[in-house]
């Protein structure tokens, strides 16, 4: 099955612009009874039957080369403190796996302790130097990057139809005033 376009390539099929009545006509003109007698446990004749399909789909749709597109990189930029961390991090934990002993496993453990630590702290001051902005609307826009729903947060009224900002609790359990 060599003719299967891998799942990770960069082309793919043009569908829209296949020739369906050539690839009618190719599968009608095979032999299939020659097919049956080469090929008569059932595991052979399905690999037959899936290596001529691929070969009329091949032939008669026409494919076209993925565009690379570079993606704008999603990780939060920390400050240096907490990069150097991690990278320590990174290291404690190759050495964990090459050496396997309590110490290591210990060091590992205490490096990823820190690592926790140093990230809630950095985003509770992220979360207060927004808070401390007295800005709704870049409280609205914080709030809205940390939902999972993506539908944001509509005003809320109070009983004298004035607009109040709400507690709001977001995945790491930090509250917004």
């Amino acid at each position: 099955m060599e003719n299967i376009l891998p799942a990770c390539s960069s082309s793919y099929y043009l569908w829209r612009n296949g020739d369906f009545a050539s690839i009618n006509m190719y599968i009608a003109n095979v032999d299939w009874f020659d097919i049956l007698c080469r090929f008569p446990a059932a595991c052979d004749m399905w690999r037959a039957f899936v290596n001529v399909i691929y070969d009329a789909v091949n032939q008669f749709v026409p494919i076209k080369q993925r565009i690379p597109r570079h993606k704008k990189q999603l990780k939060p930029k920390y400050p240096k403190e907490i990069r150097k961390a991690f990278a320590v991090k990174r290291r404690c934990g190759r050495k964990y796996r090459v050496k396997m002993n309590y110490v290591t496993k210990n060091e590992y453990k205490y490096c990823i302790k820190l690592c926790n630590e140093l990230t809630r702290n950095c985003e509770k001051e992220c979360e207060q130097h927004v808070l401390d902005a007295n800005n709704v609307g870049a409280f609205y826009r914080f709030a809205n990057k940390s939902l999972n729903n993506k539908t944001g947060v509509g005003p809320l009224y109070n009983a004298h139809d004035d607009e109040v900002v709400v507690i709001i609790i977001n995945n790491n359990n930090t509250k917004f005033i």
